[in-house]
């Protein structure tokens, strides 16, 4: 996405703009809308011819209940809207280019969703949990998409069409492959006291995955002038493949938003094991539990986010 488009890929500023800001997307960035409907066919075509089983839990396990689903799509909108960004935006795309922000919203959501995790696992009664899964409807998935399909048909002739489609098809793709979509490969990460009560039980797939993406991102920053590590940057792209001009994040302010939305995050992540890549393909494909319980609870959380981000800038214009 950066090398064609010049763009970075943060879920989560992808599906809350594209949703709560449907003309202003429409206009500005219609690039979204085609990596949103890109994204949805893939997810389905995944299910469907290569691999029916890649949502299904292993035997014993309790995924997010109802409750969970719903509390973590609050937090998790709230908390990636409030901090700008998850861990493909800052996990993958701000960690490869070594920005501080990025290291500081990555520690306090791993912290907060790693002790979220733990204290769950100790309860006794654990409400966020179920025996009983959620199925999965795809009529839910094909309306979502369709919508999207519509939303992106007009500007299929945009120049960013193709490295959209291109990259969300990978990005689904690797999500399912990889086990990233289910809700035990990130409860058996976060869940740390696995290691020193049965190590075998840990399961560390999801630190592999996103070190391999932190790598494929750092490779694609060597194309950036203000990135790369060339010492001539003569060498590098003057802008991206379709794009007119690469759009990489330059803030490095470092403050109580980025912290406290990536404390949210975390959290919610924990509770509900969805982070907002995921959340979109279980979506894609009519999981009940996200389209039903997590995506209104995301948009809501998003929402409200965005009107303290609005109060408190307002609040401070005032002061000042």
């Amino acid at each position: 996405l950066l090398l064609f488009n010049g763009d970075i890929m943060g879920f989560s500023g992808l599906l809350s703009t594209s949703i709560l800001h449907p003309k202003q997307t429409f206009k500005e960035n219609p690039w979204k809308l085609t990596f949103l409907a890109s994204f949805s066919c893939a997810s389905m075509l995944y299910l469907k011819y290569i691999d029916p089983n890649c949502l299904e839990l292993p035997t014993g396990f309790q995924g997010p209940s109802k409750l969970a689903f719903a509390l973590s799509g609050l937090m998790v909108g709230f908390g990636t809207k409030l901090g700008n960004g998850c861990t493909s935006g800052h996990g993958i795309c701000g960690l490869a280019r070594f920005s501080k922000r990025s290291f500081a919203n990555v520690f306090c959501f791993m912290t907060t969703g790693i002790l979220t995790t733990v204290c769950m696992s100790s309860l006794d009664k654990n409400v966020f949990r179920s025996s009983e899964s959620l199925p999965i409807n795809s009529s839910y998935g094909l309306l979502f998409t369709a919508v999207t399909l519509i939303a992106a048909l007009p500007n299929l002739a945009n120049k960013k069409t193709l490295g959209a489609m291109m990259s969300a098809s990978m990005g689904a793709i690797g999500l399912a492959a990889s086990g990233m979509v289910k809700a035990s490969k990130i409860q058996s990460f976060l869940d740390i006291s696995a290691l020193w009560k049965d190590a075998s039980q840990y399961d560390p797939t999801l630190m592999c995955v996103m070190g391999s993406g932190v790598v494929a991102s750092l490779v694609s920053y060597q194309f950036h002038p203000n990135h790369t590590f060339q010492s001539d940057r003569s060498k590098c792209m003057t802008k991206p493949i379709m794009g007119d001009e690469f759009h990489v994040p330059t803030n490095t302010t470092i403050d109580w938003k980025l912290l406290l939305g990536g404390a949210v995050f975390g959290v919610g992540w924990a509770i509900g094991c969805f982070c907002p890549g995921p959340a979109l393909f279980n979506i894609a494909v009519g999981s009940e539990g996200a389209i039903l319980y997590w995506f209104p609870c995301y948009l809501g959380g998003a929402y409200l986010a965005q009107t303290v981000v609005t109060y408190s800038i307002k609040s401070k214009d005032k002061t000042n």
